[in-house]
Order: structure tokens, then sequence, then C-alpha cells
């Protein structure tokens, strides 16, 4: 402060307690931040242009601190605004077509749960990663590797792939595999539609039923279907997906039409194989697809000596994929032509 007989500090008589004196610092410093006043002043230059700085520096402050609430306070109306917009439109909507009470309420009642579950259960996908859209080609290419790759190679196939043709299965990863998320309800297919796709779960559940009833069942605790009798119940009762499984292997090898519907029973995630993009990368590399055409013929005749009928969903959960793969990959080996790249050496 300035000097001794010319400072603020002269305003207080009576010999203050120091709590006293911490409260009136406390009040002018606040006063410097805010409109609000106090009733010490600066008594010399000094004091003065001390006081001048910090008002300057109370005013950025104070000013940045009303446009952050004033921001937020906005977004915060315009999405309710928006929301209600959507709502509204629903209701003209539900009015128009003379949609009963019955219907209407449960309609709104399922929106609600799974805005709650939205909340409490979201995850992250790519196409949900903004920062992520404009990135070039050859990072792209490498950030769909890591993402999908470790997750196709659960597959003894596919892992078969990733250790003998790793650029191959770099293009597959990027130009035909894509994460999509289901909220609790969704389908991921109907009876009916065309096998387009082979699904590896990535997290949550989803639950298969032949007859479309979206049926809940019971978690089979892990327990492979390799007898004729567990898919003849499952065909009937229903059957749960989780993490690391997967299922429509058959959609690589033959054209079908699903026989049941496939609903996610939680919140959950799914790596999605597309089967035309996957052809198209396969018929690039012919050692490859000699080695997939055996591949595929074994799994057809398996497939026919299961007697599974036309249910071409579960296919891949009866055959032991292991064992096909062993097998149709020294097959491949033995049927090359003399003198094989490196690539296709088997892994020690």
């Amino acid at each position: 402060h300035g000097e001794l007989d010319q400072s603020w500090t002269q305003q207080l008589r009576g010999n203050p307690t120091m709590f006293h004196r911490y409260l009136i610092s406390f009040h002018w410093a606040f006063s410097q931040f805010t409109p609000s006043s106090s009733p010490y002043h600066p008594q010399d230059t000094r004091e003065e242009l001390y006081n001048v700085i910090l008002l300057f520096i109370g005013f950025v402050i104070f000013s940045s601190f009303v446009g952050s609430v004033t921001a937020t306070l906005t977004a915060l109306r315009n999405k309710s605004q928006e929301a209600a917009h959507v709502f509204n439109v629903y209701q003209e909507y539900s009015v128009i077509n003379n949609l009963s009470w019955g219907l209407r309420h449960s309609i709104s009642a399922f929106k609600h749960q799974r805005r709650q579950r939205w909340k409490t259960h979201r995850s992250i996908v790519e196409k949900d990663v903004v920062y992520l859209r404009d990135l070039p080609e050859h990072l792209a290419l490498k950030l769909h590797c890591e993402i999908f790759g470790g997750r196709l190679a659960r597959h003894p196939l596919f892992h078969e792939i990733l250790q003998w043709f790793p650029d191959t299965m770099q293009e597959m990863c990027h130009c035909c595999t894509n994460e999509e998320m289901f909220e609790l309800g969704n389908d991921v297919f109907a009876t009916g539609t065309r096998a387009e796709k082979m699904i590896f779960v990535g997290s949550g559940m989803f639950n298969y039923s032949i007859f479309g009833h979206h049926e809940f069942c019971k978690k089979r605790n892990n327990v492979p279907l390799q007898r004729a009798t567990d898919m003849q119940n499952a065909m009937v009762k229903g059957i749960s997906f989780g993490n690391g499984e997967w299922l429509c292997e058959a959609s690589l090898w033959l054209e079908y039409s699903h026989k049941g519907v496939l609903t996610s029973i939680a919140h959950s995630c799914a790596v999605l194989v597309d089967v035309l993009r996957w052809h198209a990368a396969v018929r690039k590399e012919p050692r490859l697809l000699r080695f997939l055409q055996t591949y595929a013929a074994m799994f057809v005749d398996r497939s026919d000596a299961l007697d599974v009928g036309n249910d071409c969903d579960l296919l891949g959960l009866r055959i032991d994929i292991q064992w096909t793969a062993e097998m149709v990959l020294d097959a491949a080996q033995g049927r090359m032509a003399p003198g094989p790249s490196p690539g296709w050496q088997r892994p020690s």
C-alpha cells in the first residue's frame, strides 16, 4: 500500500480483529471481479494503478464467465426446443393416423427407457468421432486394422488370414468392416431379409430367435452348440450371443435369407463384415482365393452332414471351425504351386 498517512488502511478505525480485516479484504477483492461495490478505495497513485490492473483482469474473467454461462444455457435451450419439436411432430402424426392410446403409451415408454439406458450405457463408434473424419487413407487403414483386426481374428479362419495375408486382412478391415451400435430392442436383421453380413459381437448381448417373437433366453454359459439336439432347442427357444462370438458365417459361402430374428437385448455393439465387399477383397489374392474355395467346400459339406435344414444363420456354431481351418490350410498348402512366397509359410 501507499504511504502510511495516505492509505486505504487508514479507513480502518478502532483496531479491528484479524477476521474482520480478512472479510474486508475478501469483499474488496470480490468486488473487482463483479459489479458489486466496496467502501474502500485507493488513496495514492500506486494503489490506484494496482486497482486499475485488477479491474481490467476482473473484467476479462467476469466477461468470459458470463459468456460461458450464456452459451451453455443457449445450447440447452436449443436442445430442449429441438426435442419438443420432434415430440410435437410425433404427436401430430399420431393424431392424424388415429393411433390408439395404448400404442402411444408403449412408444413413449420405450423411448423414455431407451434414453435412460443411453445415458448410462453409451458407447462410442467411429462415426461419432468427428475428429477422425478427415484422416488420410493410410492412417484410416491403420486405424481400422487396429480396431477390427483383433476382433475378426477371434475366428480361426480370419486369424490365419491375418497371419498369412496381412495386406488382404488390412483391406478387409478398411473396406469391408464397420461397427454399429444397437439399443435395447433393436433388430439387427429380420426373418426373410437377405443375409449380406457376417456378425461379430463386440459388447452387450444379442438374442437369435427362429420364430421372431423376441423371446429372451438364458445365456448358454459359453457351451458351444455341437449337437443336433442343441441346435433344435436353440431354434425353438432362442440363443444369446455375447462378446467375442459370431454368427451368419454361412453368408460368406452361401446365398440365403435369414430364417430368424437377431435382436439386441442390451445396449450392444456389433462388427459387421459386408459379404460383397469381402468377396471383392479376397479375389485380389489368387492364393488366398484357392484356399477359401477349399474351405468353403468343406464348410458346405460338413453343413450338409449336420442336416440343419434351411436355417443357415447358426451353422458356424455347430461346425468345429478350428478343425476345419486346420484341415483346409494343410490341403491348401499342398495344392500351391512350387516356390511359395514367404508370406504363405505357416508361422512357427
